[in-house]
Order: C-alpha cells, then structure tokens, then sequence
C-alpha cells in the first residue's frame, strides 16, 4: 500500500515474501510502454495479496434456526467487528438488485439461487468451504457452511469433522485484491504475484479480483489468481455498463486503445470466471494456464468462462491451456468481434454446456479461429 502512494512513472516496487491482506490500489500512471510503474514479486518469493482475514473468535455447538442444537458435527460463531477498508460480505448478495436490473439478459435469474446468496467465502486451512442454501443441508456435506439472513452469524460443517477452534478459518472481507484509486490509471506492469480469495460479486463491470479499473496498456503476468467467488482478472476500457455511463464515460471508452497483455499467469478456482473484460481492443491473452472455473454453476446469466472478453478487434487468445470447466465455455469472444484469432489453445474436460467450448458472439466480419485441440 505504502508503495503505490510514492511510485511515479518509470519506477517499479519489488515485493518480498509475505501475506499482504490488503486492496493493492495504485494511485499512478506510468507515462509509456518505456516509462511504466512496476510491482514485482522478488524472484523466487511467495508474495501473497489475500482478501481474507484469520477468523479469531471461538466457536460453539451450533444452534438450529428451531433454537436447539441439531448436530454435534455443526459448529457456529459470530462476525467480530470489521477494520477499516473491509466489508462484511456475508450481507451481500452475489447479485444486487440494482446489479441485475442493468444485466437485462440476466432478469430471468433475478430472485433465484445463486445470485440471493451471500458473497462472502469460507476456509478451513485453505481449503474453500461449500455453501449451503439452507441450514439442514449443513449435516450432508463435510466442508460447508450457511450463514444467517442478517449476516452476522456462520455455521459450518468442518472438513473431516475438525474442531474449528484448532484450524486456522478465514472469512473472505475484501471484493478486489487490486483496483486503482482512479479509472484509467494505465502503463502498469504487473509481475509474480499470488492473488486469492476474492469474495466478489456476479455483476458484468467491475467485479475481477484484479481489476485493471479501465486502465490502458497493461501487462498481467505470471500471476497465480484462485480462489475467486467470480472473476479472477478483468481487464477492458469499461468500468460501468453503458446504460448508466456518463456522456464522458462512453466517449473515454470509444477512445480507449486498449492494449491489454494478459500472458503466463496460472487462474482457478473461480466461480464464474477467469479472465474476462468488456471492450478489449489490441489485446493478447496468451500461455495462460487456466482451469477449474464455473462452480457456482450461474451459467444462465450468461457471463461465465474460462475467457471471456467482449468487444475485441485485433484480438488474439493464442496458447492457453483450458479445462476442468463447468456451467461456462472455455473461450467466449462476446458481441461484435473484429479481425481477432483464436489459436493454438489446449481445451479439455469441458462439462456440457449451452455456448460450447468456443463461442464467438455476433460477429458480422471475418475472424479466426485455427490450429486449436479439442478433447
């Protein structure tokens, strides 16, 4: 944090091993692709950017909505006061109202599981917990849990029947490990970093876990991004969906040269999707490894897969490796796709799906696509 307030064009910050919990928020623009800002992770170091905190408080024999205890695997806490910067995400739906009224394409799905349920996430000892629609569906499956409708008080079930006051549990408070103070912020390097449990929400804009927040000429790389409750990277010039976006706004992103290198990076456990953005001109996505997408399983609000990036011209999603995805395609190209090349991906174990492995949307000029395999 300390960091993005002092860098100026041309400088770069190298960052040794730890566990940062903390929204990484630069504040500047480098000037060129020859004058950037830098974070790096020190060659060789685990540099962690975590939007979870270690649950501290005791946990007790949980206590059934009837007021008696149910089962003595069932365990329950309450959600100690949050610091500053934090949210508790457990009092936010995956999809707001608001959110799903300016997704017309979604409003069939607006009232309904999983958009109603809660944002936020939980682990036992890194492993991510399941969530349960309802209370008694605790007792089926070892690793869940449920929280109450005020979002105040957790129950769960622990992976192999721990007791809960002897593992180490974190509560997901953070919706993006890093978004810039300002859109737009742009010629930013971003190099070896472990990005992870992001408790974002379902909205198409401005949900990724690393939001490039409009920004311009950014190269995202080597990154490993997982633990996602959506997207995991978003990049693209919108940061708003155009029905609400001011006159400025549309004109900024007309104008956006896009510019976008996406390439190495290791993306997984995400619940919708993996890299995605909305208007993506003069981009590469390449040589990324990307798998186990789509467990929440909201196909049919249609903005889940592995990659998917809408609006592209002179595009190419060239050598990545794709599989073990389910409810989402493996690529989808979405609306209006212009002189962009899908090629040389490695695409497997794609679970049934209503777009296919490869979707490309409303293209009414040539594109490309050659020299991929599919299992």
């Amino acid at each position: 944090g300390k960091a993005t307030e002092v860098l100026h064009a041309g400088e770069k910050v190298v960052v040794h091993a730890g566990v940062y919990r903390e929204t990484v928020r630069p504040v500047r623009s480098g000037e060129s692709e020859y004058k950037m800002i830098g974070y790096e992770a020190a060659p060789g170091q685990t540099v962690i950017v975590s939007g979870a905190e270690v649950l501290k408080t005791d946990w007790s024999v949980s206590i059934a909505p009837n007021k008696q205890p149910f089962s003595l695997k069932l365990w329950q806490t309450s959600l100690p006061e949050l610091q500053e910067g934090t949210a508790n995400l457990f009092a936010l739906p995956n999809a707001t109202d608001r959110e799903m009224e300016l997704m017309p394409w979604a409003h069939d799905w607006k009232g309904y599981e999983p958009y109603t349920l809660p944002r936020g996430m939980i682990f036992q000892n890194d492993r991510r917990m399941t969530q349960v629609t309802e209370y008694y569906d605790l007792i089926k499956i070892s690793g869940s849990y449920w929280v109450t409708a005020d979002g105040k008080t957790l129950h769960i079930h622990p992976f192999d029947e721990a007791d809960p006051n002897k593992e180490t549990i974190e509560v997901t408070v953070r919706q993006h490990l890093l978004k810039p103070v300002s859109a737009g912020t742009s010629f930013i390097h971003l190099n070896g970093f472990r990005f992870e449990k992001a408790g974002n929400g379902f909205a198409r804009i401005g949900t990724g876990a690393v939001f490039v927040n409009g920004g311009h000429h950014w190269i995202i790389e080597k990154n490993n991004v997982r633990q996602c409750n959506s997207v995991g990277i978003e990049i693209g010039a919108r940061v708003t969906e155009s029905s609400v976006s001011s006159v400025e706004e549309n004109k900024r992103v007309k104008a956006h040269p896009g510019a976008f290198i996406v390439k190495d990076n290791e993306v997984y456990d995400c619940g919708t999707g993996g890299i995605q953005g909305h208007t993506n001109l003069n981009t590469l996505v390449w040589n990324n490894y990307i798998h186990d997408i789509g467990w929440q399983d909201a196909e049919r609000y249609w903005e889940c897969a592995a990659i998917k990036i809408l609006i592209d011209e002179n595009t190419i999603v060239c050598g990545n490796v794709i599989h073990n995805i389910q409810a989402a395609s493996a690529i989808w190209l979405d609306w209006d796709i212009r002189n962009s090349r899908i090629t040389r991906n490695l695409i497997f174990n794609i679970a049934p799906n209503y777009n296919g492995a490869v979707f490309i949307e409303a293209a009414q000029v040539p594109n490309f696509i050659d020299n991929n395999f599919f299992w």
